[in-house]
């Protein structure tokens, strides 16, 4: 069963909620908890936010913004998604709103996060299809294939590490999950603190992939790199991120690409 209590005095309008699940074990050693504030109700952990849901948008400003809009680089709409590490579903809501037609499957390592997404984040309505395991485990036991695959996986325990940054054949054994042009985003989060993480994936996505595409917000320390063989250029997808089929999302405007 669920139980909860407030773990600090309230700051204002926010209000911090620690949570654990008693009936399952946890399957991660990452200490999170869950903010309220106004509209908006955010998953944190040690390292920053995981999730955010605002009731009154799907688009947040901030750097999923970056990850939901990769899959307008890909030509033609995705049919399947696949997400690497679901969070609240901030980046599945997304898709969702996006591809309203499309198949989303999500792997989620951690059951407490799982259970939270859908009793606070209303994941739910999200028709999202939640496998519990680590991407390595899902790579290595699925057979479908997928037109966009999504890579916001950390790793589970601290001192592991993060397979799209150490794995030299990550992203060529994904590619070999993917439908004829599927595309391959993943989230480096920050690319001026990590610079060398930054360029070993372009070097790693640029060998296994013919088109490359950074996408980002300024102010915002996300950065998700985007690879696929027919992508969009970056003047294309600008047009297309500022046009009238995106005017319910206007925080899309305000996304950088570039092209490598």
């Amino acid at each position: 069963m669920w139980t909860c209590g407030i773990a600090c005095a309230p700051e204002g309008s926010r209000q911090v909620f620690f949570w654990h699940l008693d009936m399952k074990p946890r399957t991660t050693d990452r200490p999170w908890w869950i903010e309220r504030g106004g509209h908006e109700i955010s998953m944190m952990t040690d390292v920053g936010p995981f999730s955010v849901y605002d009731v009154s948008r799907v688009f947040t400003g901030r750097g999923w913004d970056a990850q939901g809009a990769s899959l307008l680089l890909r030509r033609t709409a995705p049919r399947r998604i696949l997400l690497l590490g679901l969070g609240g579903g901030t980046v599945a809501r997304q898709c969702r709103a996006l591809f309203p037609e499309a198949a989303i499957c999500a792997v989620e390592v951690d059951a407490h996060v799982i259970e939270i997404a859908y009793r606070e984040f209303g994941l739910a309505s999200c028709d999202v299809h939640v496998v519990q395991d680590r991407a390595e485990n899902f790579l290595r036991a699925s057979r479908g294939r997928f037109d966009a695959v999504v890579d916001d996986a950390w790793p589970a325990e601290r001192g592991d590490f993060r397979s799209a940054w150490h794995d030299d054949d990550w992203a060529r054994r994904w590619r070999s999950r993917l439908s004829h042009n599927g595309m391959f985003a993943v989230n480096l989060y920050a690319r001026h603190k990590d610079p060398i993480a930054h360029g070993r994936m372009r070097t790693v996505l640029g060998r296994t992939f013919g088109h490359l595409r950074e996408i980002g917000i300024p102010g915002r320390l996300t950065t998700v790199l985007t690879a696929g063989d027919e992508l969009r250029g970056g003047h294309e997808a600008s047009r297309i991120l500022r046009g009238p089929t995106m005017r319910h999302f206007p925080e899309l405007s305000a996304l950088r690409l570039r092209s490598y």
